[in-house]
């Protein structure tokens, strides 16, 4: 005769009754935290990824000396022996600690494309520039292109540079000084100029958050 068969001690089945209400208790907060969630407009969303990206010290308004970019750059767009200084781009910087980049992958929308197409000299430029710098500054494309604008309107070209011409590297000095006596508001290490293949390549000015002159780092 065989022996009976053992009943099970329902206390070994306390404790998985235990996990499976820990799990349900994990996916009802889960639901009521994506409800939450779902009440938020998107445009909380995208202000909090922004004001993460915004951290950096200062601005440096580059601006590309066409000529000398042109001596080794064969650009259809801007090189046709027109343009003087262009806007390269508006770029975020720390005290010294060099730069942030690519910080989203939103793309520029097509209306805002369409407004600014005048402020770089190409298009695949101004995608460029958004791409690598513009989403490190905390702004929407239309606020960013914007402020590019108006800091690059403050700054007066010197009037011996309004027509492109070949500059020397060895004249870099007197560009700086140029730009120091046309924008009395510069301070003297809030510019500096760069060579390219011994040509004037670049000028970079340092401007804060909000567009004002400063000292560069």
């Amino acid at each position: 005769m065989r022996s009976p068969r053992p009943r099970p001690d329902l206390r070994d089945r306390q404790p998985v009754r235990r996990d499976l209400w820990a799990t349900a208790r994990l996916v009802l907060v889960g639901a009521v935290v994506l409800l939450a969630l779902s009440r938020v407009p998107p445009q909380a969303f995208k202000a909090a990824v922004q004001d993460r990206s915004a951290d950096f010290d200062y601005y440096i308004l580059a601006l590309t000396w066409s000529p000398g970019f042109c001596a080794t750059h064969n650009d259809p767009i801007q090189c046709t022996g027109e343009e003087g200084f262009v806007l390269h781009g508006l770029w975020p910087e720390y005290d010294g600690k060099g730069y942030p980049a690519d910080c989203r992958s939103e793309p520029v929308p097509d209306p805002v494309k369409g407004r600014y197409a005048e402020l770089f000299p190409s298009p695949s430029l101004m995608d460029h520039e958004w791409k690598k710098h513009g989403t490190c500054t905390g702004l929407a494309p239309d606020a960013y292109f914007q402020l590019a604008e108006r800091i690059r309107s403050k700054v007066i070209i010197p009037a011996a540079y309004a027509l492109p011409r070949p500059v020397a590297a060895s004249q870099i000095d007197n560009v700086r000084q140029a730009f120091l006596q046309a924008n009395p508001r510069m301070p003297p290490d809030g510019i500096r100029a760069k060579s390219s293949d011994r040509m004037l390549g670049e000028v970079r000015i340092c401007v804060t958050k909000a567009g004002d002159f400063r000292s560069c780092d």
